[in-house]
């Protein structure tokens, strides 16, 4: 018993317990780079099967073209853009992940830029039947902040 209070006591002393902390949060970022990696691969065989499906094996010709509305393609090409942003987005966060894995520090502007991306996703593939004006309005000023944001960073912490 004295040596499992003993052992407890050593755990909490300060520079064994962040060895340990330091040891969990390197396996979770490993593993959560290992599931962002799973993603991105996933994502980008789904972009290229949506692109190959919808553009190409699905396209109508120009007999076909005067009766198609252009309903169709905006639809397709916005949720092929959706995908394509989707795929960035992951990519980046896959990146985040990556330089916190190799410097042991978060870069807080590569996370700006992730959510600058992510809001300018929102605003390209915005569906203005689908949703309001003020959805947009509260996107748009989301990116607004996030850039100012990301502009205070540059002028503040200029990179060396």
């Amino acid at each position: 018993m004295k040596r499992l209070v003993e052992f407890i006591k050593n755990i909490f002393k300060d520079h064994i317990f962040l060895e340990i902390m330091e040891f969990i949060e390197r396996s979770v970022s490993k593993v959560l780079a290992l599931a962002a990696l799973f993603v991105l691969a996933y994502s980008i065989v789904m972009l290229f099967k949506a692109i190959i499906f919808s553009l190409i094996l699905h396209s109508p010709g120009e007999a076909e073209l005067h009766d198609v509305s252009l309903d169709f393609f905006e639809f397709t090409l916005r949720q092929l853009l959706a995908l394509f942003l989707s795929v960035l987005i992951i990519y980046e966060v896959v990146e985040n992940v990556t330089v916190y894995l190799s410097k042991q520090k978060f870069s807080i502007e590569l996370v700006v830029i992730t959510a600058l991306t992510a809001l300018a996703r929102k605003i390209i593939i915005f569906d203005t039947h689908k949703q309001s004006a003020n959805d947009l309005a509260f996107i748009s000023i989301s990116l607004l902040a996030v850039a100012g944001g990301f502009w205070l960073i540059k002028k503040h912490f200029p990179r060396e």
